[in-house]
């Protein structure tokens, strides 16, 4: 058995396509992009958004900048809340506890959102330690976090930790 267990946040705890997808079209518009289809959109789900907008839209480091900044501008308020919890996902994690697990968010999405996100759903109370990217990007690649979540609960065994999504 494990005595930790790390949970990814989109895709894997929540499925927050529609309040991404829909962050990404608002900043795409501010730069006159507009996006009929949002399949397009859905690779902004799960890496870290700077990245998906040098990728996807051949941006250049200080326009994927400006993008994240009017990504936010919907998300902060709108978008992190066009989200849902998956079925069966706050029985898992009671009976995780139950069982005595560590349990552990660790998410490529800003920590800020991943906090507030859990506290939305009423999820926060099942997890034992939360972490995610810094908004100042010193922190955004998921082996990163997982890195910092590790060295924060002194975790040395990793035989003893999964990782879910």
């Amino acid at each position: 058995m494990y005595r930790y267990v790390f949970f990814d946040l989109d895709g894997t705890i929540t499925d927050s396509g529609e309040g991404i997808t829909n962050s990404a079209a608002y900043a795409l518009e501010k730069f006159g992009i507009h996006v009929r289809d949002r399949s397009e959109l859905y690779p902004f789900i799960g890496p870290p958004i700077v990245e998906a907008f040098k990728i996807l839209f051949h941006f250049s480091r200080e326009d994927s900048v400006k993008a994240v900044a009017y990504y936010r501008e919907y998300y902060k308020d709108k978008g992190i809340f066009e989200n849902r919890v998956y079925d069966g996902i706050p029985e898992l994690l009671s009976a995780l506890k139950e069982k005595g697990v560590t349990v552990v968010l660790a998410t490529s999405k800003p920590e800020l959102y991943a906090r507030r996100i859990l506290e939305h759903f009423q999820l926060d109370r099942y997890f034992d330690f939360i972490t995610g990217a810094t908004m100042d990007e010193s922190r955004v690649k998921k082996a990163d976090v997982i890195a910092y979540a590790l060295e924060k609960l002194s975790i040395r065994d990793t035989s003893e930790v999964l990782m879910v999504g």
